[in-house]
C-alpha cells in the first residue's frame, strides 16, 4: 500500500469520526428540542407557567444544530432530494458527466455559503442580554456542519463517488 492510499485510508477514517460526532450532536440536539418543546407545552397548559426561552433556544441553537451537523449524513446516505426522471433517459457517460458537474456545483455553492457565514459571523452578537439570545453560536454551528459537508463533498469527488446519486460513479 503507498503513501497516498494510506493517506486516504486515515482521511476517510477521520471524515468519518467527524462525521458520526456530528451526526449524535444532531439527534441529541432533536431530542433536547423535543424535550424542550415538551416541557414548555406542559408548563404552559397544566400550570400556566411556560418557559419564557425556550422557543428562542430551539429556533436559535437547537434546530439549527439539528439541520447544519446533520447533513452531511443526509449527504453520505443519499438523502438530498434528486429529480431523475430526466436522467434516467441518458446515456451512463452522460449521466455521469452531469452527476460531475451537480457535485462541483454543490460544493462551490458550499464554500459560497461558508464566505457568507465567515463574514456575517463577526456581526453576530455573542454576548447574552436579558431579553435576546445571542445568535453568534448558531453560526459557528452552521459554519461547522457546511465546513464538514464541503470536505466530505470534495473527498468524494476525488474518489469517484457521490452521495448527491446514492450510487458509485467511478468514471470520473
Amino acid at each position: 500500500m503507498g503513501w497516498a492510499a494510506e493517506l486516504e485510508e486515515k482521511m476517510s477514517q477521520f471524515i468519518s469520526r467527524v462525521e458520526n460526532v456530528l451526526a449524535y450532536l444532531a439527534m441529541l440536539s432533536t431530542f433536547l428540542m423535543m424535550c424542550l418543546t415538551t416541557a414548555d407545552a406542559a408548563g404552559r397548559y397544566f400550570f400556566n407557567f411556560p418557559l419564557l426561552w425556550a422557543y428562542e433556544f430551539t429556533e436559535t441553537y437547537l434546530l439549527v444544530a439539528t439541520v447544519y451537523l446533520g447533513t452531511s449524513c443526509a449527504y453520505r446516505e443519499g438523502g438530498f432530494i434528486r429529480v431523475t426522471f430526466f436522467l434516467e433517459h441518458l446515456s451512463r457517460k452522460m449521466q455521469v458527466v452531469l452527476n460531475f458537474l451537480a457535485q462541483v456545483v454543490c460544493i462551490l455553492l458550499c464554500i459560497l455559503f461558508i464566505v457568507a457565514m465567515i463574514y456575517q459571523t463577526p456581526k453576530a452578537p455573542f454576548a447574552i442580554t436579558l431579553d435576546v439570545l445571542p445568535s453568534g453560536p448558531g453560526y459557528v454551528i452552521v459554519l461547522v456542519g457546511l465546513w464538514v459537508l464541503t470536505l466530505v463533498m470534495g473527498f468524494d469527488l476525488m474518489k469517484g463517488k457521490s452521495g448527491l446519486t446514492k450510487e458509485e460513479t467511478k468514471d470520473y
